[in-house]
């Protein structure tokens, strides 16, 4: 079964978290995440913008994605208060000239180390691989973003090659349908 726009942009949830598109009215939150200096050690970005213009500029891109190719982080809120957490979800990357269906997930600084990310990307894997989206996915993160790669490890993915991608040193970290 081939996945659909609105049932990937329908709302989702997990134990904790209620999942859906991200929307301007997130903006303010998402600068929080900006602000965070450990934002700055695993992303490439324009220095030269505010936070405001960097946190638009993201979840635009977001999207645009979710027009152009379904995919693209998604919302991440409390089911029980509905404070905003970060943003989670799937997204179609050109790496080295082979697309990769990817599992990324940010979390704001204070919802860190509560399993969280973890039960976002479970979620996503489970999610693509019920759906038949990818017979592998991927998660790319920055060969010094040791909590990420925890997460992913969590994840049942293993780690792979090393990349340059947008002039950053990446882990490809990958599971198989078949585990």
């Amino acid at each position: 079964m081939l996945i659909s726009a609105n049932m990937y942009l329908s709302k989702h949830y997990t134990d904790r978290l209620l999942i859906r598109p991200l929307e301007e009215r997130d903006i303010d939150d998402w600068k929080i995440f900006l602000a965070d200096k450990e934002f700055h050690k695993f992303f490439a970005f324009d220095p030269s913008l505010s936070l405001h213009d960097l946190a638009k500029q993201w979840i635009d891109r977001q999207m645009k994605r979710y027009k152009e190719n379904t995919y693209g982080l998604l919302a991440l809120t409390d089911k029980e208060t509905g404070a905003f957490i970060g943003q989670a979800g799937l997204i179609m990357q050109d790496v080295e000239d082979t697309k990769m269906l990817e599992i990324g997930y940010h979390l704001l600084p204070q919802y860190r180390r509560k399993g969280l990310a973890s039960e976002a990307a479970i979620y996503f894997k489970e999610f693509a691989f019920a759906n038949k989206l990818s017979d592998t996915i991927v998660s790319m993160i920055h060969v010094d973003n040791v909590r990420s790669q925890q997460v992913a490890e969590r994840n049942g993915m293993r780690r792979g090659r090393f990349v340059e991608f947008r002039n950053l040193p990446i882990y490809i970290y990958e599971v198989n349908v078949k585990g």
